[in-house]
Parts: C-alpha cells; sequence; structure tokens
C-alpha cells in the first residue's frame, strides 16, 4: 500500500497484490479493499450523505 501527497488535503493510495491464484480471488481483494478504503474515507471525513 502506497500513499502519495496530491495537496495538504489529499492524497491518492495504491494498492498491489501479487500471485493471486485465479481472477475469482483478485476480484475478492478488489471488493475487500474497496470496503476498506470507503471506510477509512468515512473516518478522516466522515459518512457520505445518501449511503
Amino acid at each position: 500500500m502506497y500513499f502519495t501527497a496530491k495537496s495538504d488535503d489529499k492524497c491518492q493510495v495504491a494498492l498491489q497484490h501479487r500471485k493471486l491464484a485465479t481472477k475469482a480471488d483478485a476480484s475478492t481483494m478488489k471488493t475487500y479493499w474497496s470496503d476498506r478504503l470507503t471506510a477509512l474515507g468515512e473516518i478522516l471525513t466522515g459518512p457520505k450523505r445518501g449511503r
């Protein structure tokens, strides 16, 4: 996991997995990290309205 500062109040996050055995494994990890990064965003900025 890599964090890159974009400005004083924004950053970019990059993730990379290696040697996932199947496309299903890759899909599972993509969903997992999407959920985790959404949760991190809500911790940092508060929940989004309409969710």
